[in-house]
């Protein structure tokens, strides 16, 4: 996994979460889905308790992001929605392609194997 500059802490983080749904989607029972969502930038307070520059990019922000009703909307969409693929990743309602790094199923079980060591849930 690639450093990806001033966001390489958000990136690993969407890397991470949809190399666990991967790995996951080989150990849950046939019939259950496993997706992923991003719902893209929406208005919320997270930035008030992050330093100045956050909060300011939080202010600024509110007249791009989705409110939170429409940020829910991929979600709602992928549980309602039978059309919905096993495994994919959603974002604004769609089917999105993900990066090679993500669509590794090497790297999805070495991040499932690492996340039962960090909970010491396998030796």
């Amino acid at each position: 996994m690639q450093d990806k500059g001033n966001n390489g802490n958000y990136y690993l983080s969407k890397l991470s979460n949809i190399l666990f749904a991967k790995e996951l989607q080989n150990r849950v029972p046939a019939g259950v889905k496993v997706i992923t969502i991003c719902p893209g930038y929406v208005a919320t307070n997270i930035t008030a308790i992050g330093p100045l520059y956050l909060k300011i990019f939080g202010l600024i922000g509110r007249f791009f992001a989705k409110s939170p009703e429409q940020g829910a909307f991929t979600t709602i969409h992928a549980v309602i929605d039978d059309n919905v693929e096993n495994g994919a990743h959603y974002a604004d309602c769609q089917k999105k392609n993900v990066s090679n790094s993500a669509g590794d199923l090497e790297n999805a079980k070495a991040m499932w194997e690492l996340s039962e060591q960090a909970l010491a849930l396998k030796k």
